[in-house]
């Protein structure tokens, strides 16, 4: 998938802000792609999975780098230029999710910047 790596501060837990002045805020790393995608489940999915429903028309991936440590070295620096990323696409299941799809990510690449 393609697109620009993008960073948003959220409400964390334990409220995630309904409690503003205790809830600490939370640095999430997304995915904005070049051209929306329709994400549907993958045939093996059982019918009871989170990763059962389709979502059409995203734009917007939460990203999750996992303890990959070169995934969070790109995110860290959040790079101007386009990237490439590669990984499993799931659902969202957790509060900090923050979007309908999220990527676990297995590999992320810095594309060439046009001058």
């Amino acid at each position: 998938m393609h697109g620009r790596l993008v960073s948003s501060w959220r409400f964390g837990p334990p409220g995630f802000g309904e409690t503003p002045k205790t809830d600490p805020k939370v640095r999430f790393v997304f995915l904005q792609l070049n051209d929306p995608v329709n994400v549907g489940p993958a045939q093996a999915v059982p019918k009871d999975d989170s990763d059962i429903e389709a979502h059409n028309n995203v734009k917007v991936i939460r990203l999750w780098c996992m303890d990959n440590v070169e995934c969070e070295a790109v995110v860290k620096h959040l790079p101007v230029c386009p990237v490439s990323v590669s990984g499993k696409l799931h659902a969202e299941v957790a509060p900090l999710d923050f979007l309908p799809v999220t990527m676990d990510v297995d590999e992320v690449k810095v594309e060439h910047c046009a001058k």
